[in-house]
């Protein structure tokens, strides 16, 4: 009979993703979170997504994507000047020796807000898991992988930033709405 424990873990990405809709805007500093959840499980952010500055050449909108195994940024559609720093979210699990089985959620969707309550979306969430995971490779928001012997592994997050047609011009954030949710087995 096989015993199946559960542990939870929910990451907060703080500053999780920071957007500059504009000409040289000085880009702000994020503190990171680290949770421990029972029998000496850790997820721990150590790093933001970051789209960087993104300035338009007309009016049209469009999109860009942050590919989480390589972290380079492609403009999918739209006419944008992209310049700054550029990151992918990375998450680091840390458990108890040996092979642990894992799953994640992540949400399908995060707004994004400037000071004027102006917005854009993240789409397309997609991680890509370490080869020291067993499961290497993309996956959507919802997947599983395993760790190492070590009890660990890592989880880079990525996705699609979709800006509307005549975005207004600000730093654009969203400091809670995506959770990155570990169950280990």
């Amino acid at each position: 009979m096989k015993t199946l424990k559960l542990l939870f873990a929910i990451a907060f990405l703080m500053g999780f993703s920071h957007v500059t809709v504009a000409q040289n805007v000085t880009e702000t500093g994020h503190a990171s979170i680290i949770l421990g959840i029972g029998d000496g499980f850790l997820v721990t952010k150590t790093s933001d997504l970051h789209f960087g500055d993104i300035k338009p050449i007309s009016g049209s909108g469009g999109a860009i994507a942050i590919n989480p195994q390589y972290g380079t940024v492609t403009i999918l559609s739209g006419n944008f000047i992209l310049s700054g720093n550029t990151s992918i979210a990375t998450f680091d699990l840390d458990g108890s020796r040996g092979r642990k089985d894992y799953a994640y959620t992540l949400p399908t969707n995060v707004v994004l807000r400037n000071a004027q309550g102006n917005t854009m979306t993240v789409s397309d969430m997609t991680v890509y898991r370490t080869p020291q995971s067993g499961q290497a490779g993309l996956g959507e928001h919802i997947g599983y992988g395993q760790t190492n012997n070590q009890g660990k592994a890592t989880l880079f997050v990525g996705g699609t930033l979709n800006i509307n047609a005549n975005q207004p011009n600000g730093v654009y954030s969203n400091t809670t709405d995506l959770k990155v949710v570990v169950i280990l087995q």
